[in-house]
């Protein structure tokens, strides 16, 4: 069936029995079913260590009827940068949490593109369709993570996610423009925007109370007026200022996780940052003290 942009839709339903490399018995690699290109079919074949015929056969007679199907309207740009974005954290969500990751990468792979197309087709993924569609692809994940990571990617597909992140970014920003310099969180050289410790979401409330968060009130020099709220914050690079929304409400940013030491002792945030740390910047950025680096990520 053919798909705005030109993607060709696809149900494929297989059920595989073979033995891996290095494996005493034989593993069921599950039933895929779902929408993916006919270069996803191929892939999944490929990496299964077989060429169905089922799948050659029908991606061929997928392609001819594309050929000369009518052309549906083109997806939007915004939707093409959405199924971009979506397909590209779920896929670095799944390097970090899924076992053994170097050797699941082609599934990681296989997962990203499935997801991706899920969002160009205006699916919107529930948390339980998530978990079948790992499950059924092989994605390995680590169980104690398993349902914050399926909910995550869930979350990925609506079409307001990544509107409502720069929403929060933008409302949290307003300790100056961006600079150049080292991240707080994961100590690189790059790009850095400013986060409130306590989001400004909830300033009234605490002025209007009249007093800090209780840990907040043994710190030198805080005051509860507006001038300190905005001044207490940090810098930090974009990813770990993101990563920090990700996981807590702005309520209990401000009562919970108020200080640097007390975001970096967040578990998910600290294995972000141990993570980020170790990624090279892109684009633009202010050179470190012995002249080297460039990029901001």
């Amino acid at each position: 069936q053919k798909l705005p942009g030109g993607l060709v839709q696809h149900v494929a339903r297989w059920r595989i029995s073979t033995t891996p490399p290095g494996a005493d018995q034989p593993q069921r690699y599950g039933t895929f079913e779902g929408h993916c290109t006919v270069q996803g079919v191929r892939a999944m074949a490929v990496y299964i260590g077989t060429r169905p015929k089922e799948a050659i056969a029908s991606s061929a007679e997928a392609e001819a009827e594309a050929e000369s199907a009518e052309a549906e309207p083109e997806v939007s740009d915004e939707t093409w940068s959405r199924s971009f974005m979506a397909g590209r954290d779920a896929a670095v969500l799944l390097q970090r949490h899924a076992e053994c990751a170097e050797e699941q990468e082609e599934l990681i792979d296989f997962a990203k593109e499935t997801i991706s197309e899920h969002v160009i087709s205006g699916d919107v993924l529930s948390c339980e369709e998530v978990e079948t569609l790992l499950a059924d692809i092989g994605v390995q994940i680590d169980p104690d993570e398993a349902s914050e990571l399926h909910q995550r990617i869930a979350d990925m597909t609506r079409p307001d996610h990544y509107a409502l992140l720069e929403a929060m970014a933008a409302a949290e920003e307003g300790g100056g423009d961006e600079d150049d310099g080292t991240c707080e969180m994961c100590e690189r050289e790059t790009r850095r925007t400013w986060h409130h410790l306590v989001p400004k979401k909830v300033h009234n409330r605490i002025l209007k109370r009249g007093s800090l968060p209780l840990n907040l009130q043994t710190v030198s020099g805080a005051e509860c007026t507006r001038i300190w709220l905005n001044a207490h914050g940090i810098k930090c690079c974009r990813p770990c200022h993101n990563v920090i929304h990700e996981h807590e409400s702005e309520e209990s940013l401000a009562e919970n996780y108020n200080t640097l030491e007390l975001v970096l002792s967040h578990p998910q945030v600290h294995k972000f940052v141990a993570w980020n740390s170790k990624q090279v910047p892109r684009g633009k950025v202010a050179k470190s003290k012995s002249g080297s680096g460039s990029g901001w990520r």
